[in-house]
């Protein structure tokens, strides 16, 4: 987009509004000069004033001045100009854009404030009248004009400048939270201003009677008058509540004291009391709760606490700027500024300030009990893991000795068993030294003499073979039956071929290799731990093997 399009794009977001409310003005005059029969050479005359007064320029006439203005409608022209300046840059804009509106915000208030105060100057020749100071108009209106700019820019827009160039985002923040503090104190002023004509409501009757004659367009005057200075009033109220003074001439009204002199005839000013109420300064908790409520309900940080005073302070100091002034006879009007604008600071950022530290120390709280809750599940892990292992420990130590004790007992049989075993074999041996080897000492012997080439001189008869047999094999037991062969099953070739192959040098070498093989038998009982079943079973297989 070119520097000529964007400058006739944002004439138009400026001119627009001002237009509007210039041409709604210029109808209004004609129809006030036609209605009240004046001479039309008025019109140009109520076309300049009325602008003036929109952009709370002041009014000279007669050597009086009126620059404490109703602010209504510098509300309304600002409220349309920030509207179409907030529509027209939401959803794209760029920083030249926003220098172009700049600019325009700037140039149009000062053209049609020039024009119009031309205007006035003319027609100071001919009407009792005097244009106003031009500087402090065109200061008033600029005024108005910028903070309808910064107001229909939006926090959206003012953080992303505020990222761009580098401006802590708190401070935007900040400035959003003097301004909902602000609003609140303006919604509890207007609860505390409508209670106050509603009590006053005899004063506003008494004003009413002061007019001669008050009817039809007058009245309509007098009550349209008054509604134009209610934002004055519930500006006046929001610094009384912030604990400041509103002075109407030699007339002051606070919390803490009024002194009242003859005020001006106008309806709205009835709702001031003639004395000040002992209770009146518990009024200070109502702002005490308006601005903390916002305060809680955003929950600031330190920084953004800060710069919500700061900024409070300061839309405290335009306000006043703006609705302060003279008022014909009565030299001051208004709040003291300063006054107001340094509790104002003190209001925001100290409530806003006490909120950050609780909760700070309410987070600090949370993440110690937190911590404490951690720690405390940490410590029941451990004590349940601990626990658990002393158990399983237990538990370890409680079949460890179980086994031992098993181990010790079949140890105890199993020696009973070969002694058993060892007797029986002894027995045997005492009755016959021909009885039968083992497997392992007849392997033995046999490996010996085939390694040494000796070969037995003479073969063991058939009837030696069948006495071996019979002394090697043992009654099978039940559990054996089904699985091993009995005697009678045993093949006979296989017996011979292994009697042939046995060949004992001597009865002292087959007694001796007997001994020996019953002694291994009873030694491997002792040390595996079988049962006296299990030796049985073992000596049937032995002998198994031998046939």
């Amino acid at each position: 987009m070119t520097w000529r399009s964007r400058l006739r794009r944002m004439f138009f977001v400026v001119a627009v509004p001002n237009l509007v409310v210039f041409f709604s003005l210029a109808a209004i005059a004609t129809a006030t000069v036609l209605l009240t029969s004046s001479p039309s050479a008025w019109l140009p005359t109520a076309i300049a004033q009325s602008w003036m007064v929109t952009n709370l320029a002041p009014v000279v006439a007669a050597d009086l001045t009126i620059s404490a203005l109703p602010i209504l409608p510098a509300l309304i022209l600002g409220w349309m100009l920030a509207g179409n300046i907030h529509r027209a840059i939401k959803d794209k804009v760029s920083v030249n854009d926003l220098l172009a509106l700049l600019g325009w915000v700037i140039a149009i208030p000062i053209v049609l404030i020039g024009v119009a105060w031309f205007m006035l100057w003319d027609a100071s020749q001919v009407y009792d009248l005097s244009p106003p100071p031009l500087g402090n108009t065109i200061a008033r209106a600029l005024v108005l004009h910028l903070a309808a700019l910064l107001i229909g820019m939006g926090p959206r827009l003012w953080r992303a400048l505020a990222k761009r160039y580098k401006i802590p985002r708190d401070v935007v923040d900040g400035v959003v939270l003097a301004a909902l503090s602000l609003l609140a104190l303006l919604a509890t002023a207007a609860v505390v201003l409508l209670v106050a004509l509603a009590v006053n409501w005899k004063n506003q009757a008494l004003i009413a009677d002061s007019f001669p004659h008050l009817a039809g367009l007058g009245l309509f005057a007098v009550i349209g008058l008054s509604v134009l200075y209610l934002p004055n009033a519930l500006v006046a109220v929001a610094g009384i509540l912030l604990g400041s003074e509103f002075h109407i001439g030699d007339a002051s009204v606070s919390l803490f004291s009024v002194h009242l002199v003859p005020l001006p005839p106008l309806p709205l000013l009835g709702a001031v009391p003639g004395s000040a109420s002992p209770w009146a300064i518990g009024l200070l908790v109502l702002t005490a709760v308006a601005i903390g409520y916002v305060a809680v309900k955003k929950r600031p940080s330190f920084y953004q606490a800060a710069a919500s005073g700061v900024a409070a302070g300061i839309i405290v100091l335009v306000s006043g700027y703006l609705t302060a002034g003279e008022l014909g006879l009565y030299e001051s009007v208004g709040l003291m500024v300063f006054m107001a604008a340094g509790l104002a600071v003190v209001w925001v950022g100290g409530i806003g300030l006490a909120v950050a530290a609780g909760m700070a120390i309410k987070a600090r709280r949370d993440e110690a009990a937190d911590v404490s809750v951690a720690a405390a599940a940490e410590a029941t892990t451990e004590e349940t893991e601990s626990s658990e292992s002393t158990e399983a420990a237990e538990s370890s130590e409680i079949i460890d000795a179980g086994e031992a004790d098993e181990a010790s007992d079949d140890g105890a049989v199993d020696y009973i068993d070969g002694e058993l075993e060892e007797e029986t074999s002894v027995a045997n041996e005492g009755g016959s030294q021909g009885e039968a080897v083992s497997v392992g000492a007849m392997s033995e012997e046999l490996i010996d003499n085939l390694e040494d080439g000796s070969f037995p001189d003479e073969v063991p008869g058939e009837d030696d073979i069948e006495d071996r047999i019979g002394t090697a094999t043992h009654e099978p037991s039940d559990g054996d039956a089904n699985n091993e062969p009995s005697v009678e099953d045993v093949d006979i070739d296989n017996a011979e071929q292994t009697a042939e192959e046995v060949l004992p040098d001597s009865d002292n070498g087959a007694q001796e290799a007997a001994e020996n093989d019953t002694e291994a038998s009873g030694v491997e009982l002792a040390d595996d731990g079988h049962d006296g079943q299990q030796q049985s079973n073992e000596d049937d297989k032995t002998g198994k093997d031998t046939q």
